[in-house]
């Protein structure tokens, strides 16, 4: 009998802790509702306020993040692999395997000037055409960005020349 009260006692106190702490976060809520509501009303009589309060938070979130992904393409190796890996298949539908074997192909040489990879910082670009699709090698920037100026207007240096 002396059991079951002991149990009984700690069960009722249980009890009242709970019913304790359930009125206290119905109180709670109670007053956050109210908070909620006055929050609402301000944000509604102060617009100009509201937005920049939430341009400014965007701003400063959105810096982190751009922090944070630069972080990431600077420090992960897989991260910056994969989406060189992922490039190649979506703009020419090649692998890093297939740039490899380009690359050593050319022998590390840009395939207009000759000059070596590694009087560059980076990496070659594909050369391709934009019609079919078809790779045709690798470029350094500048032969790149010169034939692709040439392709643009080569009906008008062809009529000048001529």
């Amino acid at each position: 009998m002396a059991r079951y009260d002991s149990d009984h006692s700690k069960s009722f106190g249980a009890f009242l802790i709970l019913i304790n702490y359930c009125s206290i976060y119905n109180k709670n809520t109670a007053m956050s509702e109210e908070h909620n509501k006055y929050i609402n009303e301000w944000r509604k009589n102060n617009p100009e306020k509201t937005k920049a309060t939430n341009d400014k938070s965007h701003l400063k979130r959105r810096e982190v993040d751009l922090k944070r992904a630069k972080e990431r393409r600077l420090t992960d190796k897989l991260f910056v692999e994969n989406k060189r890996n992922y490039n190649l298949k979506r703009l020419y539908n090649i692998t890093i395997e297939d740039y490899n074997n380009i690359f050593n192909n050319q022998n590390g040489y840009c395939a207009i000037c000759g000059k070596h990879q590694l009087e560059f910082k980076r990496a070659f670009a594909v050369d391709h055409d934009h019609i079919t699709g078809k790779v045709r090698g690798l470029l350094c920037m500048k032969c790149n960005a010169d034939l692709g100026i040439y392709e643009n207007k080569k009906i008008i240096f062809e009529n000048y020349l001529n």
